[in-house]
């Protein structure tokens, strides 16, 4: 009987869908979960000036914070992705959110510096996981006609994030502390939770990979959301290429990263990222105290960082559709000349 099942390729189907009011939804709780991220990441940099007065902490110490967050998020994102790849991208990633909720919200109520040390490590673990699942999981739905500009999106909500930091510290922190901003971030994350449940729905190509009892009646009850009225068959078996491949004994191993021109390339695109995260970490963390040091004050100083953030999103959207239209080698010199100048 199974070798009569009607056998159904997903990728075409993603490649055909519209935007349905589910999957609308969907990358707006994407969006909402990138932009706590982005909020409770970059939130340590506003706060930073009163946490100094408070503690009466040093620059380098300060510094410190920062870094071991960054640290954090390093471990973090292959320990996620290690998950994600054992038990799905919408476990990991629910797991992740709650986790960088919880921890910056006993963030607020940190006593010493060791405390301070490691919940922003510890949270550092669960930011690291929440952004490269969240794009893989965008991109997959996307169909390829719009696809860099829908991961963009996803970014943009993380960039957007960061920059509230400025406004939201302006009016929580002279009123209630800077503990404050950390209790928001901290709650709001965990009540995302709730709506992550819901509508984010798991990866259909991780469900056909793992070919797991109800596998299918899974993956027919997500492409349904994503499409009413989408006509599928009792019984239908999914496939993907990349099980396909598996089948024929072409399996992926991480060597394949460094064969033939990937041998140069995925070096190359490890040193931009780090290149280009190591700027943007100077920029967000920095620039609020640098302003201050200026003669700014706080909430200015808050408020220019915050709108560097902004100007960031913009351009980002504005690369996206172009990449989208160009091909992504065309968008290197446009983006790469102006962070040198820089």
């Amino acid at each position: 009987m199974s070798a009569t099942r009607p056998v159904v390729e997903v990728a075409p189907i993603v490649e055909r869908q519209r935007a349905s009011r589910y999957w609308l939804l969907m990358y707006a709780v994407c969006c909402l979960i990138t932009f706590l991220d982005g909020f409770d990441f970059q939130i340590l940099s506003f706060a930073a000036t009163y946490i100094r007065k408070d503690f009466g902490f040093t620059g380098t110490q300060l510094g410190t914070l920062a870094t071991v967050g960054l640290f954090g998020t390093m471990i973090g994102a292959l320990i996620m992705g290690y998950l994600a790849d054992r038990i799905g991208r919408r476990p990991t990633i629910v797991a992740s959110v709650a986790g960088f909720g919880l921890f910056m919200l006993g963030f607020a109520y940190a006593e010493t510096y060791a405390h301070l040390f490691a919940l922003r490590f510890v949270s550092g673990l669960f930011l690291g996981g929440v952004l490269p699942l969240t794009w893989a999981l965008a991109a997959e739905y996307a169909p390829k006609r719009f696809r860099v500009t829908a991961v963009s999106i996803i970014m943009v909500g993380y960039t957007l994030g960061g920059a509230a930091g400025g406004p939201v510290s302006n009016w929580l922190i002279p009123e209630y502390g800077w503990r404050s901003v950390f209790v928001v971030g901290g709650v709001c994350s965990l009540l995302t939770v709730l709506a992550v449940l819901p509508l984010v729905p798991e990866s259909v190509k991780f469900l056909v990979l793992k070919a797991r009892p109800g596998s299918d009646e899974r993956v027919s009850r997500i492409l349904r959301r994503l499409q009413p009225g989408l006509s599928i068959e009792p019984g239908t078996r999914f496939t993907t290429e990349a099980q396909e491949q598996a089948h024929s004994g072409k399996r992926f191993t991480p060597t394949q990263l460094f064969r033939g021109h990937l041998a140069a390339i995925t070096p190359l695109l490890w040193l931009v990222y780090l290149l280009s995260s190591a700027l943007i970490y100077f920029l967000v963390f920095w620039t609020p105290m640098i302003n201050e040091q200026m003669g700014f004050s706080v909430s200015a100083a808050a408020t220019i960082a915050a709108l560097a953030s902004v100007a960031g999103a913009v351009a980002q959207l504005c690369i996206s559709r172009f990449v989208d239209r160009k091909g992504r080698a065309s968008s290197c010199g446009c983006r790469s000349r102006p962070s040198s100048a820089c």
